[in-house]
């Protein structure tokens, strides 16, 4: 019998497949909770965007307000008392 032919290779290449298999789908695990981890992500940076944007757009509306306001104060006749 040839060391080719051997039973106990054929079970040392079984179990190299074995642990080939379980090296793998150990990482696409770990790879698809990465996926789900960075589209989380993805979806809190999305929501904290428009936040932001939100709140700027207000801060421009107050801003033009009060340069109304100023612009009021500025031309508004003084009177001298």
């Amino acid at each position: 019998m040839s060391p080719v032919d051997s039973p106990y290779t054929a079970y040392n290449l079984t179990e190299t497949l074995k642990e080939e298999i379980y090296r793998f789908t150990t990482a696409n695990i770990q790879l698809m909770n990465d996926k789900l981890n960075a589209e989380t992500a993805k979806t809190k940076l999305e929501a904290d965007k428009t936040k932001l944007i939100n709140e700027k757009n207000i801060l421009i509306t107050k801003k033009k307000e009060l340069q109304i306001k100023l612009t009021e104060t500025v031309t508004a006749p003084t009177t001298n008392v």
